[in-house]
């Protein structure tokens, strides 16, 4: 009867002594409430010597960390708005297990606000806009040194938004230079037509040359081509042209018109 009874003892601790993790997570163990640094178990079932020693468990799986927007004035003295996320992972349980979890999220908070900030104020508003990839690589290397047993896999910066107001006043100013940038296009696609039905130069290396027309005529032609006028203009007598000319000229622009 002893013996059975020892061995049912025994056979009841032997199982009490299994501790099981779950997937990703691992565990460090502690002889009589210490930790022990060069005792570190993974995920499944693991054994110890209880009741002196148990696990003390830690997710060590890739962890997302959003973070609060912030803001942060660029060297032109603009205000801006950045949204941010940390991706990281427990990767020493010992240091880990010195700092509260919600210590090491204030940390990287910290750390990332005071990165960020020094990121943007070394550059004008213009060039802070796209710099997403950027100021996420210098935040990362800016807190990855931070001595709290996680590695930072990467940081993400989401969003940077300008001042509401300085907002309007680019798009504005965007909206000012798309249309200039029209107006030179046309401007300089009107010279090249001219210098075509002149004869001064082809539109394209394989295209046919042009008409060689007088200034005047060129000028009406190119006008003719971009509907800017009527093609009968053309055909007036005041430039006193020829049937053979008029026609080769008719001819040109209306192929080029694609009518």
């Amino acid at each position: 009867m002893f013996y059975t009874t020892l061995t049912i003892v025994f056979v009841l601790w032997f199982l009490s002594g299994w501790k099981k993790l779950d997937v990703g997570w691992k565990g460090q163990v502690l002889y009589m409430g210490k930790r022990q640094p060069n005792k570190i178990v993974s995920e499944g079932w693991n054994w110890v010597w209880w009741p002196l020693e148990e696990i003390k468990a830690g997710d060590c799986r890739k962890r997302i960390f959003t973070l609060g927007k912030i803001e942060a004035i660029t060297r032109d003295n603009v205000t801006v708005t950045l949204g941010s996320t940390i991706v990281y992972q427990i990767i020493d349980l010992n240091e880990y297990f010195s700092v509260e979890p919600e210590d090491v999220e204030k940390g990287l908070d910290v750390a990332r606000t005071e990165a960020i900030r020094s990121s943007v104020r070394d550059k004008d508003l213009e060039q802070i806009l796209n710099l997403h990839q950027e100021i996420g690589k210098m935040v990362k290397i800016a807190i990855e040194h931070s001595d709290w047993g996680i590695d930072i896999l990467q940081v993400m910066i989401s969003e940077i938004l300008p001042d509401p107001k300085m907002a309007e006043t680019m798009a504005l100013r965007k909206k000012e230079d798309l249309e200039k940038e029209g107006q030179q296009t046309e401007a300089q696609h009107f010279a090249n037509l001219v210098n075509f039905f002149s004869g001064k130069e082809k539109l394209t290396d394989k295209g046919p040359a042009g008409p060689n027309l007088l200034p005047e005529l060129a000028y009406e032609a190119a006008l003719v081509h971009l509907g800017k006028t009527k093609q009968k203009k053309i055909a007036s007598n005041t430039f006193g042209l020829d049937k053979n000319t008029m026609d080769a000229l008719v001819q040109v622009v209306m192929a080029r018109s694609g009518k």
